[in-house]
């Protein structure tokens, strides 16, 4: 019986020892990571169902019409993946613009600051980069795509 107090006393020092005792140091790579994850917190809060956070419709594209990011002519699978995801989006008779760049006005007024930086960390995340009437996700699936035009259309259209 002795014996089997002792097991169980020393089973429950080496849990708590592994739980709470000595942590490794973290690489640079998982510490930019997790300061990725803490800045990244808020602005994912603000996603919608299909992954879409807010962002200013991007200059020079009219509303209602979804802007795909990635390299032009580039054999890259993200990139013929934009090319993919327009073509499909066209055949389905919804406004796609394909571009390798996000249009910029000259100057960014303070109260834009917020969404430029939302853009900025949707294109970071990978190609393609897709925005749709002022929301934007890196590297959507069709079906998250033709979702969220639907959903904000809708909600345009009530307007």
């Amino acid at each position: 019986m002795n014996l089997l107090r002792l097991l169980l006393l020393l089973a429950a020092v080496g849990f708590a020892y592994h739980m709470w005792g000595p942590r490794r140091p973290l690489s640079p790579f998982e510490q930019i990571e997790q300061a990725q994850a803490r800045i990244d917190a808020p602005v994912q809060a603000d996603a919608d169902a299909q992954g879409f956070i807010p962002t200013d419709v991007p200059t020079g594209v009219e509303h209602g019409v979804v802007l795909v990011l990635a390299a032009l002519n580039c054999p890259k699978d993200a990139s013929q993946r934009g090319d993919d995801m327009v073509e499909r989006l066209r055949g389905m008779g919804i406004p796609a613009k394909r571009d390798d760049h996000l249009p910029v006005p000259t100057a960014i007024r303070m109260d834009q600051l917020d969404s430029f930086k939302r853009a900025n960390l949707v294109m970071s995340r990978g190609a393609p980069s897709v925005f749709i009437n002022g929301m934007g996700k890196s590297n959507p699936t069709l079906h998250e795509v033709v979702a969220e035009y639907k959903q904000t259309q809708g909600s345009a259209d009530s307007d």
